[in-house]
């Protein structure tokens, strides 16, 4: 029997539109009151890559559409599209209550992107456990602040997928722990549940502007050795219990902090370290400028703290100007 037939018959004998179905990843939209575009199609979109190895098969069970072009009204509404071989769509959804099912097996990249919190992709991956079985998935990402409740689940479900290298969660509810043995380094958690050592991911990552956490959303702390980062790192937003356990590279890039993390009684280390290190802000007054810190400072690093200044860095260390 074919996918079509499969699905065909599976919907014929169900009355709720929002049941799994075998080999597809389901997408639940619930209608947002106040958001005018009920028959329009909302700004924040869903980018499908299929793979190379064979087609990705979309449809929509329920109340709404798709497009595959942003509209200010319903221009040739889809409720039902494939994606050829290697291709991609950009999928735009309209308000209501359906669910949106995206067939497993050749689904290579699964991103949503929305602009702003006024207008969003409406259909949420309510678990991710929904993505188990995606054994081509390279790239999940989700990075903008959506309805409180979007996306759900263990960040662990997502490191059981064989191929995903990309994980991004941003402004979601996507929780559960980083482990100091993971091995995925291209991975931001920003302002989610998620806690852990991000010792490893700092250090493996390439991304010089990539703030991979910025945690205690939910009491759990966030952790890292920042003096592994990777030599590309100059700014990192987060605000938790950091260390400085060895020696950065003088070739490496001083590492802005905007948002206080605590150092601890590792803060004179890591003040002169960085002294040593190389210069690579782009600003004179951003957010590449500033190393706002917390911890335990002494005597021991104020000939950094001089040499820092010089550089053109604005430093302050527990809410004082330096």
């Amino acid at each position: 029997m074919s996918t079509q037939a499969i699905k065909t018959t599976l919907l014929e004998n169900i009355d709720n539109d929002f049941l799994d179905i075998l080999g597809y990843v389901r997408l639940d939209a619930s209608k947002i009151e106040g958001i005018n575009y009920n028959n329009n199609y909302g700004n924040g979109s869903i980018l499908i890559y299929s793979s190379s190895n064979g087609p990705t098969h979309v449809f929509i069970q329920g109340d709404g559409k798709m497009n595959t072009t942003k509209a200010t009204a319903q221009s040739d509404p889809l409720t039902e599209i494939t994606i050829a071989a290697g291709q991609y769509k950009q999928l735009y959804f309209t308000n209501g209550n359906y669910s949106v099912y995206i067939e497993k097996k050749n689904l290579y990249r699964l991103d949503y992107s929305q602009p702003n919190t006024s207008y969003k992709c409406i259909a949420g991956l309510k678990d991710l456990t929904q993505l188990i079985g995606c054994n081509s998935l390279y790239s999940f990402q989700h990075q903008f602040g959506p309805i409180d409740g979007y996306i759900n689940g263990d960040i662990r479900t997502l490191y059981r997928l064989p191929s995903l290298s990309i994980i991004r969660g941003q402004y979601s509810n996507i929780s559960g722990e980083i482990l100091s043995t993971d091995t995925k380094s291209n991975v931001w958690v920003f302002n989610t549940p998620v806690y852990g050592d991000f010792t490893k991911i700092l250090k493996n990552s390439t991304e010089a502007a990539n703030d991979p956490f910025k945690g205690d959303k939910n009491g759990k702390l966030c952790t890292a050795d920042v003096s592994q980062a990777n030599a590309v790192y100059k700014i990192l937003e987060a605000s938790d219990t950091l260390t400085w356990k060895t020696t950065r590279d003088s070739a490496a890039y001083i590492i802005a902090f905007n948002n206080y993390p605590d150092f601890g009684n590792d803060l004179d280390a890591m003040l002169i370290n960085q002294a040593d290190c190389t210069d690579g802000k782009t600003t004179v007054t951003g957010r590449d400028t500033n190393i706002f810190v917390r911890g335990n400072r002494t005597s021991a690093s104020d000939a950094a703290v001089a040499t820092l200044k010089s550089k053109g860095y604005h430093v302050r260390v527990n809410g004082l100007v330096l």
